[in-house]
């Protein structure tokens, strides 16, 4: 496994080079370096599948930053992106023995599955939103979380229009 963690250089990140700001950028920067192959992924993967803990920690190293970059391109939160891309590599490491090669790409297998994250994460906050914003009646929120307050409650309200 630490073949392929050498396989890739880490970017080089002179004062002179400006923040790359975009995941095209992020994909593209240094076009010389050499690439991880495919198969290397592959292994990478069928190792975190056999439980190696390094090879998770190898492939995070190596892409952790496509997934963030996705996130937080996708949700506009830099604290919902964090979140999100350790959940993407924690469902890698319970999927990882479910990756099929013939699916697709790994680097597609992780991007597809931070973005579905991403997109359901917008998805329950615009539920939320709608949920909270009606004004929502404080005696239905309380019978559903315990019914005897919810009587109390309703049994105050009672006397005091009487």
């Amino acid at each position: 496994m630490i073949a392929v963690v050498d396989a890739v250089e880490r970017p080089n990140r002179d004062h002179d080079e400006p923040p790359n700001r975009t995941l095209g950028a992020l994909l593209y920067t240094n076009s010389g370096k050499t690439r991880v192959s495919e198969k290397d992924w592959v292994r990478l993967v069928q190792a975190i599948a056999a439980g190696d803990q390094l090879a998770l920690h190898s492939l995070y190293q190596q892409i952790h930053r496509l997934v963030f970059t996705l996130v937080v391109r996708i949700t506009n939160s830099q604290e919902t992106a964090e979140e999100l891309t350790i959940d993407v590599f924690h469902d890698v490491w319970r999927r990882a023995s479910e990756y099929d090669p013939a699916g697709g790409s790994v680097v597609g297998w992780i991007m597809n599955q931070a973005r579905s994250r991403a997109i359901d994460r917008l998805r329950f906050e615009q539920r939320k939103k709608r949920t909270n914003g009606n004004g929502e009646n404080p005696l239905a929120a309380t019978v559903a979380a315990d019914p005897q307050r919810a009587y109390h409650l309703e049994e105050q309200a009672f006397f005091r229009k009487s």
